[in-house]
């Protein structure tokens, strides 16, 4: 159930993040996928609500959400936060990028740096959602050919 679940959310995200092509006008689609994920707590908004459908997901975003929906929930920040020690992560993004890693969800770009403010490619979008499914990088697929 939990896979489905996480399969179709991540379904709905994966409609979202294709928004930057509609930056002009947004159809109906994004901003009801947007709603659906906001109503289940996976996307909050920037610090005024917006969602901010109209860009695509930082790195450090991206661990918020997928931890959302893998750590069904809010993570308790107290918790996770010990396991984030990437120097150019922001406090608010913390307990998330620690819980990702925490549970092999993500990696950095190298040992002391995520990569927070980086846009997620792609690629790096997939492996977080295969890893999140229970699949392993470098067993079942490779993080650079997701695809």
């Amino acid at each position: 159930m939990k896979k489905t679940v996480c399969a179709l959310l991540c379904a709905a995200l994966a409609v979202t993040l294709a928004c930057p092509a509609f930056a002009a006008e947004q159809p109906a689609e994004v901003n009801e996928a947007g709603a659906y994920l906001r109503e289940r707590g996976v996307y909050r908004g920037g610090s005024t609500g917006s969602l901010m459908l109209d860009k695509g997901l930082t790195r450090a975003e991206m661990a918020a959400v997928i931890t959302r929906l893998h750590g069904e929930g809010e993570v308790n920040p107290e918790h996770y936060t010990w396991a984030c020690y990437f120097t150019d992560v922001p406090a608010w993004a913390k307990p998330y990028v620690g819980y990702a890693y925490a549970n092999k969800l993500t990696t950095g770009l190298n040992d002391t740096t995520f990569g927070s403010g980086n846009a997620v490619t792609p690629s790096e979008y997939l492996t977080f959602v295969l890893r999140a499914l229970g699949y392993e990088s470098g067993s079942d697929f490779e993080w650079n050919s997701a695809w």
